[in-house]
């Protein structure tokens, strides 16, 4: 699992470099399957729990748009509307389907290692403040990983929505992700 991540990651990260824009490679969904393979590839359950949480919520989504949009012809939320575009770059569509597999091999891989790592929202507060300067670098007009801005029809963007977002989603997502996977780890311990 930890291979074929880091090969399609990295085919998505060439891809983007020679047809789409540079800057997309700071996405979150563009750049932690990478390091997610690289985790699964030497086994360490702390980077394994703390990417596939800092992931989740955006993927579960894309994912669900996705299958939405084709299975009934209309998007939930929008986020995967580039994918039925016809001038975005086909290459960068097939690449794009690495966001159905990321945390199902997260997860699968966090669940067969069952070692419970301490502490792994510091590996995500890490991640998030060393992307943090990118982001700002390339400012709102990129939007990128919705930080100046929500990319969801649905949510409303609000003063101070670069402060309170990140804050949100550390509390409202990661968190319970992170508990509940390290929950699932516990109770399948016990089951033995």
């Amino acid at each position: 699992m930890g291979i074929t991540l880091i090969v399609l990651s990295l085919i998505r990260i060439f891809l983007i470099l020679r047809f789409g824009t540079p800057s997309s490679v700071f996405w979150i969904s563009n750049h932690v399957p990478l390091i997610l393979g690289l985790a699964i590839l030497f086994r360490n359950s702390f980077w394994i729990l703390a990417e596939t949480a800092f992931i989740f919520v955006g993927e579960v989504g894309w994912t669900i748009d996705y299958l939405f949009k084709l299975s009934f012809n209309k998007y939930l939320v929008g986020s995967t509307a580039y994918m039925f575009n016809p001038a975005f770059a086909t290459p960068l569509k097939i690449s794009s389907l690495l966001h159905l597999i990321v945390v199902p091999f997260g997860v699968i891989a966090f669940l067969l290692i069952k070692k419970k790592p301490k502490k792994a929202w510091k590996g995500v507060a890490l991640h998030l403040a060393l992307l943090l300067p990118i982001i700002i670098y390339y400012g709102d007009n990129l939007n990128l990983n919705c930080l100046f801005k929500s990319c969801i029809n649905w949510l409303p963007t609000i003063p101070l929505f670069p402060i309170i977002f990140p804050i949100f989603y550390a509390l409202v997502c990661v968190t319970p992700i992170i508990y509940l996977l390290n929950k699932l780890i516990s109770n399948s311990s016990r089951n033995k």
